[in-house]
């Protein structure tokens, strides 16, 4: 169940940060989730700094995508609940 709930995670704010975002937040976004992906370790300090200079849900979105791919599943569960009630609100 975990992983489906991270699966939907990774697609949705994709898409609804595409819709959103014209200046090309969506690329940056894309890149990191892919960094995130593909070397957890570095796309979770690339997201946090992304985080610290505006980045926002889809920052938010790159680190908890990054720490589950660092198998810390309990902190990416947190991340992914607490992404979702802050998209809800936005």
């Amino acid at each position: 169940m975990l992983a489906w709930l991270a699966g939907a995670a990774l697609v949705a704010p994709a898409s609804a940060q595409r819709r959103a975002d014209d200046n090309g937040a969506s690329d940056m976004h894309d890149r990191c989730v892919a960094l995130a992906q593909s070397n957890p370790k570095e796309g979770r300090g690339r997201a946090k700094l992304w985080r610290e200079q505006g980045g926002g849900l889809a920052a938010d979105h790159c680190a908890a995508t990054a720490l589950f791919g660092l198998r810390d599943y309990a902190g990416a569960a947190t991340r992914f609940e607490t992404l979702a009630s802050a998209m809800m609100t936005a």
